[in-house]
């Protein structure tokens, strides 16, 4: 309306804006627009400072924008399917208007909890007694856990301390941008490996304070079998085999590339082929020189 608008949209669109301004400490942000938001607010590739002014890209991410007064955010059923579909890392980023702040925290807890008969799904950036995932200390407990809450239909999911967290003052320190991409690159391999171990229903659990790195303590499995996620583990099996059998060629390992196409023989039923060792030692061969 002429000469109007409504001040709780003006607010939330300036929280969204100093979000995204905030998130330029840490790399190049491309902004999704409001009208096509479908829970991703930006789009960030990190950089890292090379010597003198040259800066470098590294990884890319998703990252959901929220004032910090929201502590809470559910996701329904199709929400869910459509963050496993995702093939970017995914954070919240908790934005403090009031000391220019923001909090980015990792969904990874919530991996564990994505069960097919999971109905919803709250992420809590503040620890509850109603929270699933209370500090485990020990394998039993984590085994425990996955167990039950395997079972339940509607979960609350505490994401644990945020990652990394800074200001505007802590964006204009030089060497930031720098360690801000080495620790959030670790995070990038836990979500890339965690993508990985999902497809066979591992689970893998980190321990980790803002600012350092996570530190893997645990894992646990529900493993199943004759599901379609052997397809995709055949697959990477498969390239990684490529990969073996060209650094054995290239070593002029005759020994071990006999090797693997023995073990292959065994796995042929599975669709592991052992024409991806001989092609691959050929080619190796053909185009390079023994070390």
């Amino acid at each position: 309306m002429p000469g109007r608008m409504d001040d709780n949209l003006r607010r939330g669109n300036n929280t969204e804006n100093l979000g995204l301004h905030l998130l330029r400490g840490i790399g190049a942000v491309a902004p999704i627009p409001r009208d096509q938001d479908i829970g991703i607010d930006a789009i960030v590739t990190l950089l890292d400072r090379d010597d003198g002014r040259r800066l470098t890209a590294g990884s890319t991410m998703f990252v959901q924008l929220k004032s910090s007064s929201v502590r809470e955010i559910t996701f329904e059923r199709d929400d869910l399917a459509w963050l496993q579909r995702l093939e970017l890392p995914y954070f919240i980023g908790s934005v403090n208007s009031q000391d220019s702040s923001i909090a980015l925290y990792t969904i990874h807890a919530l991996c564990g909890l994505l069960a097919d008969n999971v109905r919803s799904a709250t992420l809590c950036l503040d620890l509850s007694e109603d929270c699933l995932n209370k500090p485990i200390e020990t394998e039993q407990e984590f085994n425990e856990w996955f167990t039950d809450t395997a079972e339940l239909i509607d979960t609350k999911v505490h994401l644990g301390q945020p990652v990394l967290a800074w200001s505007l003052n802590d964006a204009k320190e030089r060497e930031f941008l720098s360690t801000s991409s080495t620790l959030l690159e670790k995070w990038v391999d836990v979500f890339n490996e965690s993508q990985l171990l999902q497809s066979i229903g591992e689970t893998t659990l980190y321990k980790w304070e803002t600012g350092t790195s996570p530190v893997l303590y645990s894992s646990s499995g529900g493993y199943r079998g004759g599901d379609e996620s052997l397809g995709r583990a055949v697959k990477l099996f498969n390239i990684a085999l490529k990969r073996v059998a060209i650094e054995a060629s290239l070593r002029g390992n005759v020994d071990a590339l006999q090797s693997l196409l023995r073990s292959v023989e065994h796995l042929s039923e599975l669709g592991v082929g052992s024409g991806d060792v001989l092609a691959a030692g050929l080619v190796a061969k053909l185009t390079n020189k023994p070390k």
